[in-house]
């Protein structure tokens, strides 16, 4: 599903704040991850799912709402059978670049990415988010 920012450097010039939707198919997730430098929020608006942060699951629901302080590793996984639709607000700026460079412009052909363009496109912003688990 469509992931939308809507308020950021960009839209709207808010130099700290960044704010977003995206709804998130049945069956598809955001993966494990953190992020250095931002506190997220997460409010769930529609659908069902799964949270994991830190790694302890939490079924969530319209309504719910997820605080992820900054280097916490957060994951969801729609595991309902309508979108599961999220805002999500971060305390600075940074994670909306990644996504930028990961996605296309609303209305646009999405190409598939080579292996390699998303390893330099992670490494580009490694400054604020880390996929997957925590290293042991």
């Amino acid at each position: 599903g469509p992931f939308i920012i809507k308020v950021d450097r960009q839209n709207g010039g808010s130099p700290d704040l960044v704010m977003g939707y995206e709804d998130i198919a049945p069956g598809a997730e955001i993966q494990l991850h953190r992020h250095l430098v931002a506190d997220e929020i997460l409010f769930v608006h529609r659908g069902t799912g799964t949270a994991s942060p830190n790694g302890r699951k939490a079924h969530v629901c319209a309504g719910a709402t997820i605080y992820v302080p900054r280097n916490v590793t957060i994951g969801l996984v729609n595991d309902g059978t309508e979108p599961l639709g999220i805002t999500f607000t971060f305390s600075r700026p940074g994670f909306e670049e990644l996504m930028r460079d990961n996605s296309v412009l609303e209305g646009q052909p999405v190409t598939p990415m080579s292996n390699e363009e998303r390893a330099r496109i992670q490494a580009k912003h490694r400054w604020h988010t880390i996929a997957g688990p925590p290293s042991q």
